[in-house]
């Protein structure tokens, strides 16, 4: 019997436990990416994650052995009743200073966790990060491991210093506890002596009172770990509850026929806590059937401009949305983007590449073929991405942004946003990459930033940002004779079939460079000749 409560009991655990993560991943991904990089948002997120994986399942096999005890300590104390009022008084006295204490202890134990939890989010990243293939040939390559163990061994002290303070807390209380209780036992004797009922069959009445009483505290302790554990369930239905309150988000609708620019009005943006903006003052159209390549410094605001015309951040002045004809979706329903960073996802290509999309793979190849992709068989479609997985592949990371533009491109969305596409590529798979673009931009919208004059000059349209500003948007022929346009490109090194020679057609400089490396002068290292 008590295997079969068990295995029901263990059915029942693991499945709440997986409804509570789906609800979990279900709510997180109605909210902004601007919510999710907050490090508060993340924290909790991270605390509420922990919660669905291991405190709701637990929380119900609690609950069943906390009933299971009350109905046998009840039973208990009405039999013991019958034979003394007085010792079953006494006991429920003595359960008195734990049945304060525990939930006081265990609610010091959750805020305990809730305060690390930033320290336990940073604690696992480094240590996945120094395990994971790429951390570890990174650190080894660039001699960082030290700074990698280092700093984990400092993290895990501090989050064991705030641990070992909620042990403390609990150790007190529990001492504190004990201490009444024995208390409540002694009085319990004495008050039994002085009635002059402590006889034999008195002492048998005080060891089934003492019986009763271990088994009491179990359950007050059972309780206790229901208290614990519902903060943190309550807590994480609260925060998932506020998310799946809001108005379901109607079917995003993923094309736009109608669609003819996307234009900005005096857009500005502020990043939470920043003392000045990224962006102030931007006003461009970014107009269909056109490539339209923002070029700047690093700094200069562009990544900004590329996740504000994505929709994944929202405008904190100023305005931003489509121009056109039955236009009403959003626009991050309207775009699809390859962003830097370039994450890979532990899934099946097919379904990076498509999601639900009812794709043929004849038509993902004959896409792959106009970006050069020569490297990818259909058996590689079907197996999981990343070298960690037994069915796992890697590729190198100029084969990987191939992949990301591909995906883009079996996308229907019909604004395309791209923040350095080629920048891992080689000229030749610049070219087949802007030519691919190039063919698939006549009904599309299609925003590229680019540190390459090669693929800025090769776009219809040129947008240059400065200091989160717009100093310069043109057709490339006009930003060719443009004096800051110029000046951002001329610490360029040209090489041959890299996009020309500073002097040679694509842009002329005032500067001379060398035309390859081996004509460069050689520059002094460390004060020393090269």
């Amino acid at each position: 019997m008590n295997s079969l409560q068990n295995a029901a009991t263990k059915r029942l655990e693991f499945a709440v436990s997986a409804w509570a993560q789906d609800r979990l991943l279900r709510s997180a991904t109605q909210q902004s990416p601007a919510t999710i990089e907050d490090p508060q948002q993340r924290d909790a997120l991270e605390a509420d994650w922990e919660t669905a994986r291991s405190r709701v399942g637990p929380l119900m096999m609690t609950l069943f052995t906390w009933m299971g005890q009350i109905v046998t300590v009840v039973g208990t104390i009405i039999v013991l009743m019958q034979f003394s009022v007085l010792g079953t008084v006494f006991i429920i006295a003595a359960v008195l200073p734990p049945v304060i204490a525990v939930p006081a202890m265990f609610r010091a134990y959750s805020r305990a966790f809730e305060e690390t939890a930033a320290l336990d989010r940073v604690t696992v990243a480094l240590g996945t990060f120094t395990v994971s293939p790429d951390g570890f040939t990174d650190a080894t390559a660039a001699h960082y491991q030290p700074v990698l163990r280092r700093t984990h061994r400092s993290f895990v002290r501090q989050s064991q210093d705030q641990h070992l303070h909620a042990i403390n807390v609990e150790t007190k209380v529990l001492l504190w506890s004990a201490l009444a209780t024995a208390a409540c036992v002694v009085a319990g004797l004495l008050t039994m002596f002085q009635a002059g009922t402590l006889t034999a069959s008195g002492v048998a009445v005080v060891i089934a009172s003492v019986t009763v009483m271990g088994v009491l505290i179990n359950v007050v302790f059972s309780a206790g770990d229901l208290i614990r554990d519902s903060l943190f369930v309550g807590r994480f239905l609260d925060r998932i509850g506020a998310v799946e309150r809001q108005p379901e988000p109607e079917e995003p609708r993923r094309s736009s026929p109608g669609l003819r620019a996307i234009a900005t009005a005096e857009l500005g943006f502020t990043y939470p806590a920043a003392s000045k903006p990224a962006l102030t003052s931007v006003n461009a159209t970014f107009r269909s059937g056109q490539i339209t390549c923002v070029v700047g410094r690093n700094g200069s605001g562009k990544s900004t401009l590329l996740k504000l015309l994505a929709g994944i951040y929202e405008p904190t002045e100023g305005t931003l949305g489509p121009l056109g004809d039955d236009v009403d979706a959003a626009l991050a329903d309207l775009s699809a983007s390859v962003l830097q960073g370039l994450p890979q996802p532990p899934i099946v290509l097919r379904e990076y590449l498509l999601g639900d999309q009812p794709i043929a793979d004849d038509a993902i190849f004959a896409e792959a073929a106009e970006l050069g992709i020569d490297f990818l068989t259909p058996e590689m479609l079907g197996r999981r991405i990343g070298r960690e997985f037994r069915d796992g592949f890697a590729v190198s990371g100029g084969q990987w942004q191939r992949l990301a533009v591909l995906r883009l491109m079996l996308s229907p969305e019909p604004v395309w946003i791209l923040d350095e596409p080629s920048s891992a590529l080689d000229p030749d798979g610049e070219l087949q990459i802007m030519g691919a673009l190039r063919s698939a931009s006549r009904d599309r919208i299609v925003v590229i930033v680019t540190h390459r004059v090669s693929t800025a000059v090769r776009g219809d349209q040129v947008v240059l940002i400065e200091d989160g500003q717009v100093l310069l948007d043109a057709p490339p022929d006009v930003a060719r004779a443009d004096e800051a346009f110029q000046r951002l490109f001329e610490a360029q090194l040209f090489l041959p079939g890299s996009g020309g020679h500073p002097t040679q057609g694509l842009l002329s400089v005032r500067s001379v460079r060398a035309a390859t490396v081996e004509s460069a002068p050689r520059r002094p290292l460390n004060g020393r000749s090269a």
